[in-house]
């Protein structure tokens, strides 16, 4: 039930409105960025799909206890991919300390899709095949750029970098690519 035009707000209806706004709001951004939520935190590689999920549940609690501190300094994705940064950090940081960090595997190596693999999920196996032979550096600019499809002020943005230097490493990576892609053509689907 809405107020009538003109009429002035009631004081006991402020906290109210406020708590309702802030819900909506992020149920909003939930709604509109779960997907780019999910593919940073399985980009940037917790381990397990176990992790993964608990990952970017600990991003959206962040998310939900932040969300009144965004100023809007920057894009809303530049923010979640912060948080989301930040909380894969974390985790990494924790399964280091019990020896259970699953890093990019350099033993898994581009292949034919098998009868349990979807074509989908042989793809994002070729191209973490890819992006574990990168640096970390290069990986988050590979990861931002062609999978989150983050502009390069975005992504400049989000890594504390000059925007020129993402523009080039963003050439450097596509030609990197091209040339993984044909020196694994034969292994391929």
């Amino acid at each position: 039930m809405g107020r009538a035009a003109g009429a002035p707000f009631s004081a006991a209806a402020l906290p109210a409105m406020a708590v309702r706004a802030s819900r909506v709001r992020f149920d909003d951004v939930y709604a509109a960025h779960f997907e780019f939520v999910w593919r940073t935190v399985r980009g940037l590689s917790v381990g397990t799909m176990v992790a993964t999920e608990d990952a970017a549940q600990d991003v959206w609690l962040t998310v939900a206890r932040r969300l009144d501190d965004f100023k809007g300094q920057s894009s809303l994705r530049t923010w979640l991919y912060a948080i989301a940064r930040n909380v894969v950090r974390n985790h990494q940081r924790q399964q280091r300390r019990k020896g259970a960090l699953e890093p990019y595997d350099d033993a898994v190596q581009p292949g034919a899709v098998t009868t349990d693999e979807s074509a989908a999920h042989a793809v994002w196996r070729d191209v973490q095949c890819f992006m574990g032979s990168l640096s970390d550096s290069a990986r988050e600019v590979f990861l931002c750029r062609f999978l989150l499809e983050m502009s390069a002020a975005e992504v400049a943005a989000a890594l504390d970098r000059n925007v020129l230097s993402i523009y080039t490493q963003t050439r450097s990576l596509k030609r990197a690519f091209a040339l993984w892609v044909n020196a694994h053509a034969e292994e391929l689907p």
